[in-house]
């Protein structure tokens, strides 16, 4: 039986029951059963609420968003982890994450071992808020474009395909790079091959991305407006040197990168394609990265976020999962309150605070909520 998974129950509307973990971060063991609506984790820094969310948030995207590597999630002295979620809806399907440091991560859905972790990316869709996510307004280039493919991604499998594609070819062709280098060897036939098919990656992610960003401004100006009662303009502009909506896009794109060949081979990478593209996001015609506030970057994230999470609702027609990592230290507690409202009327909303005063009964009327006092590494 292939390891794919197309049952269309799997891709909308699932909440998260049931919660199991061994040896993930600070937990021997951790078990906890979920409301539907509002789920709000309480207790000190270092407790271990970040690493509940995190442990969500790789049974959809299949990674973590705070470390690249697994090692670095394994509780101490142990070889091994998992992670397994029941998820529901009409259905139910269950998630295992497995990671030993010897055979790496497996994935398995319902039982099945996926032949690819990207194949779960969509699934779940799940939105993360945490304010390590201001560097994605304060941050480097590459944390912009990530932004975008990852909202992407969750939407499109024919993106994502394209992007795993694009990102495998380009790492090839670096690759090659540094051995025709080494061999005083010119751009040929081969060459030409693979920037033909970087070229077709090219066009394609380049135009997703812009039609993308035209819409989802629309979204962003909105979101910001109403938080923040202003009436700014805010908005992700895509800067790209390639002319990637002519028809003779590739042909133009080949001609351009055998003209950098040698340059690139005195480099040992590829400088110039849309890996190169500039991502800037700007309040009132200023880049926000250069001259922006620490308000204006924390409010502008909060927009992002909700933006995305309006975007991928809409796309998907499903509820979503999202994941509040300390937003109190965003926004103060009346917008908190209000945004907290919002989002669990159709999704699911996960909340950690290190002051439960923050979120009083009062405050979350007619709301069915469940609290949860973390210990560290207790269950």
């Amino acid at each position: 039986m292939s390891s794919k998974f197309y049952d269309p129950i799997a891709i909308t509307d699932m909440i998260l029951k049931k919660i199991k973990m061994n040896n993930f971060r600070n937990y021997t063991k951790f078990e906890k059963e979920f409301n539907d609506s509002i789920n709000i984790l309480t207790g000190d820094n270092g407790a271990g609420k970040t690493a509940i969310l995190e442990a969500i948030y790789i049974m959809s995207i299949s990674k973590s968003f705070r470390t690249n590597s697994f090692r670095d999630i394994i509780n101490k002295n142990e070889d091994y982890l998992q992670i397994f979620g029941k998820f529901v809806n009409q259905k139910s399907c269950k998630i295992n994450v497995n990671y030993t440091k010897n055979e790496g991560k497996k994935i398995f859905y319902n039982g099945h071992n996926l032949e690819k972790n990207t194949d779960l990316i969509g699934k779940i869709p799940v939105i993360i808020l945490s304010p390590s996510d201001q560097r994605i307004t304060e941050g480097p280039n590459s944390l912009r474009k990530n932004f975008i493919n990852q909202i992407l991604c969750q939407v499109d499998d024919k993106y994502l395909k394209n992007l795993l594609n694009f990102n495998k070819l380009l790492k090839r062709r670096n690759s090659l790079l540094k051995e025709y280098s080494k061999k005083n060897k010119k751009y040929d036939l081969y060459f030409e091959t693979i920037d033909e098919q970087i070229g077709k990656y090219s066009q394609y992610l380049a135009e997703k991305r812009d039609n993308f960003i035209k819409e989802f401004n629309q979204r962003l100006k909105q979101n910001f407006n109403k938080i923040t009662h202003l009436d700014a303009n805010i908005k992700i502009e895509h800067k790209s040197k390639l002319e990637f909506k002519k028809e003779n896009f590739i042909a133009q794109f080949i001609k351009l990168l055998k003209s950098k060949f040698q340059s690139d081979l005195d480099k040992g990478y590829t400088g110039s394609g849309i890996h190169r593209d500039k991502i800037n996001i700007y309040l009132n015609d200023n880049n926000i990265r250069e001259i922006g506030s620490q308000g204006e970057h924390k409010v502008s994230l909060i927009a992002l976020k909700i933006s995305e999470g309006d975007f991928i609702k809409e796309k998907l027609d499903s509820r979503l999962i999202y994941l509040l990592d300390d937003l109190f230290s965003l926004l103060d507690k009346e917008h908190c309150i209000k945004i907290i409202k919002e989002l669990s009327d159709e999704n699911q909303v996960f909340i950690t605070t290190t002051d439960l005063n923050n979120i009083d009964q009062s405050s979350l009327k007619n709301k069915s909520y469940t609290t949860f006092n973390i210990e560290k590494g207790l269950s």
